[in-house]
Order: structure tokens, then sequence, then C-alpha cells
């Protein structure tokens, strides 16, 4: 199965270059510049935690069926100053 999303700032719209993991597959990863990242995993339900610098962290309760792929885009707040 396969994770793939974006990863955008709430604030801009701008995409962000941020830290994608996922602890039970034992996956961390990162986005590209332009805030994609693609995870590859078994069926599951995974807890996905996104954070990038500036910003809010957040977690996300995600459940990919084998073979199939799944789709999370999610927009960080920046972190009040």
């Amino acid at each position: 199965a396969s994770l793939v999303g974006q990863v955008r700032s709430a604030g801009s719209g701008r995409p962000l270059v941020a830290t994608v993991t996922i602890p039970q597959a034992k996956v961390r990863t990162r986005t590209d510049k332009s805030g994609a990242f693609t995870a590859r995993v078994r069926g599951g339900t995974y807890r996905i935690t996104l954070s990038a610098p500036g910003h809010r962290t957040q977690t996300k309760l995600v459940t990919v069926r084998e073979g199939e792929q799944a789709i999370l885009n999610v927009d960080l707040f920046p972190r009040g100053r």
C-alpha cells in the first residue's frame, strides 16, 4: 500500500518542507520542495505525525488497504508567537 499527500502552510497556502513520521511502520520521510511525499506501508491503520519548522505538529489517523493508495493532504498552522 502507499500513502501519498501534500503538506502546506494554512497561513500562506505555500508548500512546506515537512517531516512525515509513521512510527508503527518505522517510516520517516520528508516532503519535497512542492510539499509532496510518498510512503510505502502495509495495509492497516496508522497514526501519522506531520511537522515543519515554525508550524504546529499535527497527528492524523489514516487507514489504507493492501494494494491501495491513501491520500493525505494536510495544512499545518503557523505557531503562535
